[in-house]
This record gives C-alpha cells, structure tokens and sequence, in this order.
C-alpha cells in the first residue's frame, strides 16, 4: 500500500483541508479539460490528425471524472474519489505523451523559424531551445499533478481509514482541519482539544 512509503497530507496548501483541496484540483481539472476539450474540437472541424482525436476524449473523460471528484470530495464518497484518482495518473501518462509527441513535431516548427529571415535563428539552435522548453514545462507540470494526486489520494486513505470498523476518526487522520459529521461512516473526526474514550469508536461531537 502507498501508506507504507507515502505519508498522507494533512491539509492543502494555503491553508485549506483536504476536502476543499481536492475539489479545487476537480475544478482546475473541469476548467482546463473544458478549454482542451472545445479545443480540439475546432481543431478537428479543420481536419486535424489524431492527436486533436485523442486529446478531445482524453478531454471529455477528464471532465466526466472531474465531475465525479467533486461529488466524492463533497459527500465522502470513497469510490468517486478512487476512480477520480486512478484517472489522474492517466492524465499523467498523456501529458508526458503529448510533450514527447510536441517535442518529435519541433522539426517542422524549426523549419519554418528558420526559413523566416526576421528571426535570425538556425536550425540546431532552435531544436535545443524547444527540448529544453519542452523538459521544463513537463517538469512543471509533473510536480504539480503529483502534489494534487497526493492530495486527492490523502483524502481517500483518511476516509477509507475512518470508515474502518472499530476505528475512530482522530487529528493523527485529519489534523486541525477536521471535518465534520462524515456522511454514511458513523465517525465524527475529534477536534484537537477533545480526548479519545476508549470505550467508544464515535466522538462526542458536543465536547
């Protein structure tokens, strides 16, 4: 289990818990998949090639699943945020993809800059210009999905934890941010002044 080398986040950054997190990462997710989406759409009313094709459903499907990540983050729901989850690292495999494929096609936009008389500009110069762009974006945009994968997943690992029988939801799972009454799973996350009664897996949300 990613538990057992991956330490779950406590909050969000800037402050916020998780649950507000990962439904921001949802709707940065509808925003950008959205724009991609009709995108590629005039792109392929103009009769582009495949990638327009691929990154239109890779679009829709985002957006279907970012949709889901908001209703799971929202209600608790563990399997919305799993699948939500899962569909992240093939968010990942297209970016990396896509880079690799803008990097291939740098050939045909260095011909054209270097046959422009205004840019001064020769081809070998230009190919290394567009691969270290293309690296320090992908970078960029790798270390920043990674961080709202972590996030979307410390969610599910703390809800999965707190719906486990017999186990009580405590600030070691949800920190300072605690939520409140968590829909269907019984527990009530302890707030940080209040003491564990081990004789009872539910916390006295009047303490």
């Amino acid at each position: 289990m990613m538990s057992h080398f991956l330490k779950p986040l406590q909050s969000f950054c800037c402050g916020c818990d998780l649950q507000t997190g990962t439904t921001c990462v949802a709707a940065l997710d509808i925003v950008n998949c959205a724009l991609l989406f009709l995108g590629a759409v005039g792109i392929m009313v103009y009769g582009a090639g495949y990638l327009a094709v691929v990154t239109g459903l890779i679009s829709f499907v985002s957006l279907v699943m970012a949709c889901i990540g908001i209703v799971g983050a929202q209600n608790y729901k563990t399997r919305e945020l799993f699948w939500f989850y899962v569909w992240g690292f093939v968010q990942i495999a297209y970016l990396v993809l896509n880079s690799f494929v803008n990097w291939m096609s740098s050939e045909s936009f260095c011909r054209e800059a270097v046959a422009d008389p205004d840019l001064h500009d020769d081809m070998n110069s230009c190919e290394r210009r567009v691969a270290l762009s293309s690296i320090m974006l992908l970078i960029w945009a790798l270390c920043i999905r990674t961080y709202f994968q972590w996030a979307v997943w410390s969610l599910y690992y703390k809800l999965t934890m707190t719906a486990a029988p017999g186990l009580a939801a405590s600030e070691e799972l949800f920190g300072y941010h605690g939520m409140q009454d968590l829909e269907g799973s019984g527990y009530i996350p302890l707030r940080p002044h209040q003491k564990r009664n081990s004789s009872v897996t539910v916390a006295d949300s009047t303490l």
